[in-house]
């Protein structure tokens, strides 16, 4: 499957340009939607460290609801283990036929799982021209699954230029292609299949918003760094609970909406700084996120809190079944996965075009301690 970057920028902007869908306030069933962990006084700090402590650049100091407490369902691979070629505690490239296309992921196991004991299984998606492998260095999953025992994918979309459909349409590829890959790790190693996750970067998380609709009896809830869709014709899925984390000097998918210049390779064209007078192209970052939290049910306005000097958690309450959306706002931060130290590496000129990508929270910790909120009915 190969594509210029002309050919795939289109089908990236065809995928922003898809509308909100209507608000259907529909319940999550108990057979296939997510259910939530009730929130409790005394629950671990955002940012926490394994014993309590809470940790910088996290948001530390705020409480989180507990986590989910359903029974885990565990997979075939846990009575019946597969032969991927993946040695605990590191990652390995793999590859896997999906209708007659080979795609390439890359496979972490942690080390020390209990034998037959379910675990996590988190997908991490790469945006728009990146790698697997860049992908994982941005996001430090792999990292985290170490020390937190999760199983954690990073496939690769497209071909010449990696990239994702993002499309809600019938026949999508890529969906097709993650279902698999999630039936095959399911299949091969020992996941907890009530507990199954998507996050993603820009074109990542516009495919991680597809799979919230098209493999929600898969997905539990997703995480969506500067990049969200609310796709058209998913009035029949569940909702899904969504954090998501956006930068206001965001220059390629602007906070207020439109395309930014740097998604045409304009660093030096002006990021828009309010939301334009007449309708917009894309929609604005919040009107998005809110046509998701009413698609889940939430109260209309969220509630602001604080977190650092830059940034503020619009939390949307009282959603049905506890369907929870989460919006993370970083005044100066840019299209950029916040608290990625490779990412703070570059990025640290906060008057730049791109912003900078923000200390003040860790969005991978941050999402799986949501993630840890939501599973399926087994």
């Amino acid at each position: 499957m190969r594509r210029s970057v002309r050919a795939v920028v289109s089908v990236v902007v065809a995928g922003l340009a898809l509308g909100a869908c209507a608000t259907s306030g529909e319940p999550t069933t108990a057979a296939s939607g997510p259910t939530a962990g009730a929130a409790t006084s005394g629950s671990p700090t955002i940012g926490s460290t394994a014993d309590g402590s809470p940790t910088a650049g996290s948001g530390a100091g705020t409480t989180v609801p507990a986590k989910a407490a359903g029974p885990a369902k565990p997979s075939a691979g846990c009575t019946t283990p597969g032969t991927l070629a993946v040695t605990p505690g590191s990652a390995a490239d793999l590859t896997i036929d999906v209708d007659g296309a080979t795609h390439p992921y890359r496979a972490f196991v942690p080390a020390g799982l209990e034998p037959g004991k379910p675990v996590p299984l988190v997908l991490d998606l790469h945006g728009l021209t990146e790698t697997r492998q860049e992908q994982a260095a941005v996001s430090g999953w792999e990292t985290l699954a170490a020390q937190e025992k999760i199983i954690v994918l990073t496939p690769q979309g497209g071909g010449a230029v990696p990239n994702w459909s993002a499309t809600a349409a019938p026949g999508n590829p890529d969906t097709e292609y993650l279902r698999t890959l999630i039936d095959t790790a399911t299949r091969e190693l020992c996941v907890d299949t009530t507990r199954v996750y998507s996050g993603g970067i820009s074109n990542g998380g516009l495919e991680s918003s597809i799979l919230a609709c098209r493999l929600s009896d898969r997905i539990a809830a997703v995480g969506l760094v500067a990049g969200i869709v609310v796709p058209e014709g998913c009035t029949d899925s569940p909702p899904v609970p969504a954090i998501v984390f956006w930068g206001k000097r965001d220059c390629v998918l602007p906070f207020y909406g439109g395309l930014g210049p740097c998604l045409m390779g304009d660093r030096n064209g002006t990021v828009p700084s309010s939301k334009p007078a007449g309708p917009a192209e894309v929609p604005a970052v919040e009107d998005k996120v809110a046509a998701w939290a009413s698609r889940n049910g939430c109260a209309l306005q969220p509630q602001v809190t604080s977190v650092g000097a830059h940034t503020e958690l619009r939390t949307y309450t009282g959603c049905t079944n506890g369907d929870t959306v989460e919006l993370y706002v970083v005044d100066n931060g840019g299209h950029t996965w916040p608290g990625s130290k490779l990412a703070q590496a570059a990025d640290k000129d906060p008057d730049a075009k791109n912003g900078i990508t923000t200390d003040e929270i860790d969005a991978t910790r941050l999402m799986w301690q949501f993630f840890q909120r939501f599973q399926h009915a087994a």
